[in-house]
């Protein structure tokens, strides 16, 4: 499995195709737009399977193969005040993994 994180400063619909050349399973992108807010069908359809958490005008987004779904493992964030919290399952790759990220000083563990 292939997981990507990049801080993307901003002006995410417009950036995103850069990461079709990485054909990663997970994207991990901070400082990118809310995809059901924009205007961008093409962000639309690369957000198709996602989870999103506002940060300002900006937040954290996790972006994920449509092979791969998104839950919320629903754990409690712990203090942290940007904190997505899915659990990513797929039977072609790991049985699961579990990330948890924080947006000020993003931190990943995966398990």
């Amino acid at each position: 499995m292939k997981i990507v994180s990049w801080n993307c400063n901003g002006a995410f619909r417009k950036k995103f195709s850069i990461l079709n050349e990485l054909n990663a399973d997970i994207y991990i992108v901070q400082e990118c737009e809310d995809p059901n807010k924009t205007d961008a069908a093409s962000y639309k359809q690369f957000a198709n399977n996602h989870t999103w958490i506002r940060h300002g005008h900006k937040g954290l987004g996790i972006f994920a193969r449509d092979t791969i779904p998104l839950k919320n493992n629903n754990w409690p964030n712990y203090g942290l005040e940007y904190f997505l919290r899915p659990a990513c399952y797929s039977a072609s790759t790991l049985p699961a993994i579990e990330m948890l990220m924080e947006a000020v000083r993003v931190n990943c563990w995966i398990s």
